[in-house]
């Protein structure tokens, strides 16, 4: 479970940070867990 709420959390920051492109992927990331 930490695993995954760390991945989680990363992928919070590189949303923040970059545009919604990584939103995309991080959806994507989000269907295959």
């Amino acid at each position: 479970m930490s695993e995954v709420a760390d991945r989680f959390k990363a992928y919070l920051l590189l949303v923040r940070k970059r545009s919604s492109l990584t939103v995309e992927a991080y959806l994507r990331e989000l269907r295959r867990l």
